[in-house]
């Protein structure tokens, strides 16, 4: 049966949701319509003749369809109709296209016969098979054929192939996955998605170049090139690559800048050559017998842990890197512009292993990665079952240079021939220096007597005793090794940072700073209490009050900035011992976190406080003050990281605030108001126990710690009560200066095992501050009130905001 007429599925309901079926019946023929043929010119001379018309599609879908085609079953698209003729001295007229077989998305198609694209009118160009996008499978039995092109406009077009040549283009932005079955291709292919061969499939080169050359390939299954040349974008998965028919094949994987992809699997043994080009990373980790030779070209071929044939051959050109570790290569040349980087090119150690001669050309550079992670000695090596001929090629060192130590970067049995052309840098603390006997390489690093201070490129207080201490550590100590091996000043300068501790100062003078939390709970209450207007709080009562607070302290040219969280709650009791005087104890805790970025150091402390208080009333003027004890135990985690170093350190301590403060106000009774200017005092005392981290051979000795400090406030409250209903509201707001002075900036001495004690400053306690404080207190009864309030603490380089909220009971 034969219909000559495109067939167009209709849209059925809940289309979109299941794939429609449609059978095209064993030995029938579903055929597009023939294109018209064109008309004759006019009788003019040179006149065209009209264009022949496209042909129909043999099958339309417009909705997600389940196409079978039986056995002898052929879908094809019409033939395009021919060119009319032309005039005398004309010529004829454009053939029309020929239709496509299959149109449609999300498609599963099960092809047991044929689907062919049509002919042009002229019967030169065949359209394409099939055009789909989206989610589309096709699947072949036996016999099967595809004649045409394929269109993958989008998606993913999912194959299984029984055995299965497709010899039309497939083209578009689409990806192709093998699932079974053997499929080999013979056009030239130039769609641009990747290309996935699964486990149980084999897609074949049937011609040179058929595979998409900028396409990622996803073997888990077997590719075979048959001989013939091909270029890929990439090679991925862990599958089998190789060439089983004809002579030399030659993979060409081409990978972007932006691509780093591994392939685990395998190159089985033939006549196969690789080469690598694109500026991006491609890395085989699997096994390899093939004996074609390997070319790089351009960007990085890492050989991680897998041997090439010994039988083979390796060229880095210009532009290339041949990179890996624990693997070993075949005889090996690098050419002018070409590198060769054991390890991960310039980021870790490795050793390549070569099986027969080197050859580093005039203009070549053997990169080698020195130091990695402060394993003094530990270098990048090339070992050379040959003759190693170093001709004019440079020798460039990444890394950290610990010394004194002797790095051996190249070794050959045949021998080493030649020296390198550059002579390498001088650091401001060791000198290096190529070196070689008849059978290897080095470089010897040497440290050049200089005073580390002498190399600090900006003197700090913290960098100059820091400095003082690794020195008195001495060569073989792993601080003073990594130290002297950094690169320039300016490494320096942060390798001490990193090693001083300063964080510990630093955190002594927050917690000076945040010891107002107690005396200003306790203050609150006081001033509270005083207020005779106020009968709420005039007896006895239990009051609870929590905090959270936020500080930014800004970095300074000696100590980086730091960021402190607390949050806790006060809790206490008081009563009138006379008409003029109150006592009370109060008592609280906290969690405290430090976060000092600069230095990667932090710190959590648990806080536990306890008070005894007083208020007395005299009239206008009032008189309020206190004493307070804290309990802090400190956890702390330093990061010290720098080029060619990384511990991890921690620590643990104690240290306690003592204070004795007090303040005085003038009560001043406005109409809608109350005014209190007051002016308060402060003595604190912040001590801190000695302790020594753990973790690394950087793990400080540090000494306790003994701080004295006073402050001054001058500042104004002021009151003011209304009603909300029935609800009495009280606003109250506060502004004032406090200065401290004495040990603002207190000083950490510290040492390193078996080396000089040292001193190091951080961040100073806050010397002058603005402070402002708002909220709001509500009588919910006529025993109960709870408050809420925002204050802060503001100078020109520290901000500390937080809010806090009362809860009061009184009897």
């Amino acid at each position: 049966m034969l219909c000559t007429a495109s067939f167009l599925v209709p849209v059925y309901p809940r289309a979109q949701e299941q794939r429609i079926p449609y059978d095209v019946a064993p030995g029938t023929t579903l055929s597009g319509g023939a294109g018209g043929v064109g008309g004759a010119a006019g009788g003019g001379v040179g006149s065209v003749g009209g264009a022949g018309g496209e042909g129909g599609a043999g099958l339309i879908a417009s909705v997600p369809t389940a196409v079978t085609i039986g056995a002898g079953a052929t879908v094809t698209g019409g033939a395009g109709g021919a060119g009319g003729s032309g005039g005398a001295l004309g010529t004829p007229g454009p053939a029309g296209a020929g239709g496509a077989g299959i149109i449609g998305r999300d498609l599963s198609i099960a092809n047991g016969g044929a689907i062919i694209g049509g002919l042009s009118g002229d019967g030169a160009v065949r359209a394409d098979a099939l055009q789909t996008g989206g989610s589309t499978f096709l699947g072949f039995s036996t016999g099967a054929t595809l004649l045409g092109g394929v269109l993958i406009s989008d998606g993913e077009l999912a194959i299984a192939a029984s055995s299965t040549t497709m010899s039309g283009a497939i083209r578009g932005n689409g990806a192709l996955t093998l699932q079974s079955g053997v499929l080999t291709l013979g056009g030239i292919n130039t769609y641009t998605g990747d290309t996935t061969i699964r486990s149980a499939a084999t897609l074949q080169a049937g011609a040179d170049n058929v595979l998409s050359p900028t396409s990622g390939f996803t073997v888990d299954g077997n590719l075979d090139l048959l001989g013939h040349v091909a270029t890929i974008g990439s090679l991925s998965g862990a599958g089998s690559v190789g060439t089983s028919l004809g002579g030399a094949a030659t993979l060409t994987i081409d990978t972007a800048a932006w691509r780093q992809v591994a392939f685990l699997g395998s190159f089985s043994a033939g006549p196969l050559g690789i080469v690598k080009t694109g500026a991006g990373t491609q890395i085989f980790s699997g096994t390899a017998a093939y004996t074609g030779a390997t070319i790089v070209n351009g960007g990085v071929l890492a050989i991680n842990g897998m041997d090439l044939s010994s039988s083979s051959s390796l060229t880095v050109n210009s532009s290339g890197t041949i990179a890996g570790f624990d693997s070993t290569l075949p005889s090996t040349t690098v050419n002018a512009g070409g590198f060769i980087s054991p390890g991960s090119s310039g980021h870790d150690i490795g050793v390549l292993a070569i099986a027969g001669n080197l050859l580093l050309a005039p203009g070549s550079t053997y990169r080698a990665d020195i130091g990695y992670l402060g394993l003094t000695g530990t270098s990048d090596l090339l070992d050379v079952n040959g003759v190693a001929t170093i001709s004019g090629s440079s020798l460039d060192l990444v890394g950290s240079f610990f010394g004194p130590a002797r790095y051996t970067l190249i070794t050959a049995t045949g021998g080493v021939a030649g020296l390198f052309a550059n002579t390498p840098q001088q650091l401001p603390l060791a000198d290096l220096a190529f070196a070689y006997d008849a059978s290897s390489g080095y470089l010897d690093v040497t440290y050049n007597g200089e005073p580390i201070v002498s190399a600090i490129a900006a003197q700090t207080f913290a960098r100059i005793g820091t400095g003082a201490g690794v020195q008195s550590l001495g060569s073989g100590n792993p601080v003073f090794d990594a130290i002297v091996g950094q690169v320039s000043p300016t490494n320096i300068d942060t390798a001490l940072d990193q090693l001083s501790g300063q964080s510990y100062a630093s955190i002594r003078s927050s917690m000076i700073d945040d010891s107002r939390f107690v005396r200003d709970a306790i203050n609150d209450r006081l001033y509270g209490a005083g207020q005779t207007a106020r009968n709420d709080e005039v007896a006895n009562g239990f009051w609870l009050q929590g905090v959270g607070s936020w500080a930014t302290r800004d970095a300074t040219s000696e100590a980086s900035a730091l960021d402190r969280s607390i949050g806790g709650f006060f809790l206490g009791g008081d009563g009138e011992m006379s008409d003029t005087v109150r006592i009370g104890l109060a008592g609280g805790y906290s969690r405290s976190s430090f976060d000092d970025d600069g230095r990667r150091a932090r710190a959590g402390s648990d806080d536990w406080s306890i008070a005894g208080y007083v208020g007395v009333d005299l009239g206008k003027v009032t008189i309020r003050g206190g004493i307070a004890y804290a309990w802090h135990n400190v956890d702390t985690t330093r990061d010290v990281v720098f080029a060619g170093f990384n511990e991890r350190l921690s620590g643990r301590y104690s240290a306690a605030t003592a204070q004795i403060f007090g303040e005085a106000g003038y009560k001043i009774e406005l109409r809608e108001a109350t005014l209190e200017p007051f002016l308060g005092a402060a003595y604190v005392n912040v001590n801190s126990d000695g302790f020594t981290e753990t973790g690394g051979s950087a793990a400080l000795k540090v000494d306790d710690g003994n701080d004295n400090v006073g402050t001054t406030t001058l500042g104004l409250r002021a009151t003011s009560a209304f009603s909300i209903d029935d609800l009495m509201v009280e606003a109250r707001g506060m502004i004032g200066w406090r200065y401290a002075f004495g040990d603002v900036s207190p000083v950490t001495d510290v040492a390193f095992s078996g080396g000089s004690p040292f001193g190091v400053t951080g961040l100073a306690a806050t010397r002058n501050a603005a402070l402002i404080e708002l909220g709001f207190d509500a009588l919910v009864s006529d025993t109960m009130k709870v408050g809420l309030s925002y204050n802060a603490a503001l100078s020109g380089d520290a901000v500390d905001q937080g809010v806090s909220g009362k809860f009061i009971v009184t009897f």
